[in-house]
């Protein structure tokens, strides 16, 4: 028969930090590619202001044009 070497069993109660710097370092990695993709986020400066009223032209009782 072979003769087998059984190592004492770990305590799981230490592995909560792995997991913890597994999550944040993938919370990090999605936060930068977004930081660094979109554009969507940024305010157009070319914008025309927005329409308050409107004016209406009235017609001129006397002919621009004379003849």
């Amino acid at each position: 028969m072979a003769q087998l070497d059984v190592e004492p069993k770990k305590d799981k109660n230490n592995d909560w930090w792995k997991w913890l710097l597994g999550i944040l370092a993938a919370i990090i990695i999605i936060w930068v590619i977004l930081e660094n993709t979109g554009d969507d986020d940024d305010i157009i400066e070319d914008e025309p202001d927005p329409i308050t009223a409107i004016e209406h032209n009235t017609l001129l009782t006397t002919p621009v044009f004379e003849v």
